[in-house]
């Protein structure tokens, strides 16, 4: 019976796979048990099968706040600790130089305990070993170790590894364990842009939180691995792997795919990926590197200062060297929009957003903006954040968020160096809370940049962007209308609306809001609100938002069946269509609600035959689902600014039944390309209803005229024409 064997490697996936020479080696003399995160599991299938994984994340390998003891795992922690003593190991070790690795060997009762002493440590372990060179590779450590237990492990450049794909895909993977190793996605999206004018085939695989960022700039083939199984079934199609210095690399060496890893704040020649055909390009020099990950700038200058260019010429090698076994293609894997309209005066724009913690229309037409900018020959650099960085294991404190929802100032002290680096022509602001904050204004002032500030609801003139407060539309010219929302809680409930609120004040009065050169309206209705809440008339631009126009799927597929398509929230009217749907007149008629928010959540357990959820739809899905249906209703009870619903209705030529609000009255033409209602009329809207299903030619009809007004009023060229006219105005 071979001697028992405890291995404890409990970090990365980049660590563990380094391993992976010793522990195949050990396998041949000892019955090996690995304690690592729950991911070994996956990599054991295909890299060690003989392993014995337990997994366990252990609390102190958290990035932050890993020493708030009460919130550790004790029971779970307590098991384990019984479960490996009980195994009565014969020898243990860890190949990392720490402490609490060496602790929990003794704690286990190993017999022989191996590894690398430090802050005194060496009392916990029978066989202390003296580390490597200081700038050998991580591998080495594991040398060591194999030598003290008279294991043959291979230098680093025999390490045997399979042959890898042939005709394989250039696979870039923008991710990375820490925010501060990651290069700009900005850039990884025009360097993936120059591979494919190569005819290159390019797989796009990226982190989960970076999936929609990558969605809505046009790459809607990318992928966002979950697990390992995923991320090794991506590597078995790859030729080459292009990314960041993290896990995915060092497993797509072991998978046989030669590697070009971007570094950072940490160093190659402890780091880079084992295979003989990997490469790398070193960050830029920092006094602090390496630096754990605990970058002391707001920035990570040394992945940051890393060059498009620098980072081409490198990967444009790279390619070139290994193209034998890459495959190519003619066709883009984007679909483009052939740009007719050129403007006479490019300039480079920083686009700064906070995206929701529900995907809607305003993140697609944010996406859109900065799309048709390009095409018309701008740059447009995003900054984009997320609200659910404040959510998770690493969020800040609640008391933190409270404060830096006024004034976020680490994250405006990036933005500042953000803005030095790239130094653009002007900003373009959509949403700015809660994380990117109205702090931003002064920041703006201070850097002497003109600001064009996208209005995609009635923020700042309302705290919560919607101009309503128990049920009824509020007054822009009322002096208490921030008070009463504040009292209605309008914005998650009524102290965080009263300090929202009073962060509007506060900046009006301190001026900041005039660091805003151009506000752009979505419609002339969306422009007299702003203009009777006090906001100077010759600066509110009216510029509605343009389309990608598609081909229909198929006109005429009408299934008969309404389609509610947006957010579920109370101000979208969607608790008025679903009374609605309980008049008897429309028992037998089906409604579609596709859309995800808390009023969906709120009838999750309520099932009416005549009513199908469907969730949060997209792509091709969402189109199919347009294009099936008799019209698409959009009874909103608040004047919504715009609506790209009605955009996705036309395209597939469908008429729209919408309320007589805001800027839907600037889209949908009464009687001619859908109806405009009474808002929460239900009679209204049942007689409505009930004459398209009754005449299903005359929703084919309006659909159509639909479609042509779609043609002619909203191409990206128009859009860039007058975007231009805005824009020499502000910038002169």
């Amino acid at each position: 019976m071979k001697p028992k064997l405890l291995v404890i490697e409990l970090w990365g996936i980049g660590d563990l796979t380094i391993g992976t020479p010793f522990l195949r080696a050990a396998c041949e003399r000892y019955d090996v048990t690995l304690l690592a995160k729950p991911y070994a599991t996956d990599l054991q299938v295909r890299l060690w099968p003989a392993v014995k994984v337990v997994p366990f994340t252990a609390p102190w390998t958290a990035f932050r706040h890993k020493y708030r003891l009460l919130r550790w795992p004790w029971r779970e922690m307590f098991r384990l600790w019984r479960k490996l003593r009980e195994e009565r190991f014969a020898v243990g070790l860890s190949a990392r130089w720490d402490p609490r690795d060496h602790a929990l060997l003794q704690l286990c009762r190993v017999k022989s305990r191996l590894g690398f002493p430090r802050m005194g440590s060496g009392h916990s372990l029978t066989e202390p070993l003296a580390r490597p060179d200081p700038e050998a590779h991580r591998y080495e450590h594991w040398r060591v170790i194999a030598q003290a237990l008279n294991l043959r492990l291979p230098p680093r450049e025999q390490i045997p590894f399979p042959e890898g794909r042939r005709n394989g895909v250039v696979l870039v993977h923008s991710g990375a364990g820490q925010a501060v190793r990651v290069w700009p996605l900005e850039r990884y999206r025009r360097l993936v842009a120059r591979l494919r004018a190569r005819n290159y085939t390019v797989q796009v695989a990226c982190d989960a939180d970076q999936e929609v960022w990558w969605q809505q700039v046009g790459e809607k083939g990318v992928t966002a691995p979950r697990t390992v199984t995923e991320l090794l079934a991506l590597t078995d199609r790859a030729g080459v792997f292009i990314g960041n210095d993290s896990g995915p690399g060092h497993v797509a060496a072991f998978n046989g795919v030669p590697t070009l890893t971007l570094f950072g704040p940490q160093l190659p020649e402890w780091f880079a990926p084992l295979h003989p055909a990997s490469e790398w390009l070193e960050g830029r020099a920092c006094p602090y590197k390496p630096c754990s990950d605990y970058c002391r700038f707001a920035l990570p200058h040394c992945v940051w200062d890393l060059s498009e260019e620098t980072v081409w010429s490198k990967v444009e090698a790279f390619v070139a060297r290994h193209g034998g076994r890459l495959e190519k293609t003619a066709a883009p894997a984007l679909v483009k929009v052939q740009p007719t309209y050129r403007t006479a005066r490019p300039l480079h724009f920083l686009q700064i957003f906070n995206r929701y913690l529900m995907p809607g229309g305003e993140q697609n037409s944010v996406a859109r903006i900065a799309s048709h900018l390009e095409l018309a020959g701008h740059q447009a650099t995003r900054y984009w954040r997320a609200s659910a960085e404040w959510f998770g294991p690493d969020a800040p404190p609640k008391w933190r968020q409270f404060v830096w929802t006024w004034q976020n100032t680490p994250l405006l002290n990036q933005l500042r160096e953000v803005h030095l680096r790239v130094r653009p022509d002007a900003w373009i602001l959509h949403n700015l809370v809660p994380l990117i904050s109205p702090g931003v204004y002064r920041l703006a002032i201070e850097l002497d940049v003109p600001v064009i500030r996208w209005l995609h609801n009635y923020r700042p003139i309302s705290p919560s962007g919607t101009l309503r407060a128990w049920g009824k539309t509020l007054e822009p010219d009322d002096p208490w209308l921030k008070w009463k929302e504040a009292w209605a809680g309008t914005w998650h409930g009524r102290v965080l609306t009263a300090w929202l609120a009073l962060c509007y004040m506060r900046v009006t009065r301190r001026r900041d809001l005039e660091a805003v050169d151009a506000w752009v309206a979505l419609s002339e209705e969306m422009r007299r609100i702003f203009i009777r809440g006090g906001f100077p008339a010759k600066r509110i631009h009216v510029l509605r938002h343009s389309w990608d126009i598609q081909p229909p799927v198929r006109l005429g597929a009408d299934a008969g069946y309404f389609l509610y398509l947006g957010r579920m929230v109370e101000e979208k009217g969607v608790r008025f269509l679903l009374r609605l749907w309980q008049r008897p007149e429309l028992k037998d008629i089906l409604l579609v609600m596709a859309g995800v928010g808390p009023v969906a959540d709120s009838y999750r357990g309520q099932r009416p035959p005549n009513i199908r959820w469907v969730g949060f739809v997209s792509g091709e899905e969402k189109r199919r689902l347009v294009a099936g249906c008799r019209a698409v209703l959009f009874p909103c009870l608040w004047p919504e600014p715009l609506g790209t619903v009605v955009y996705e209705a036309y395209e597939q030529g469908r008429p729209v039944l919408a309320s007589d609000l805001g800027g839907l009255k600037d889209l949908v033409m009464d009687h001619q390309t859908g109806r405009l209602l009474a808002p929460g009329s239900e009679a209204v809207w049942i007689e409505a209803i009930q004459q398209l299903v009754r005449n299903p030619q005359m929703s084919r009809a309006m659909g159509e005229r639909g479609l042509r007004w779609l043609n002619e009023h909203v191409s990206p060229a128009e859009w860039n024409r007058q975007f231009d006219e805005i824009l020499y105005k502000v910038i002169s």
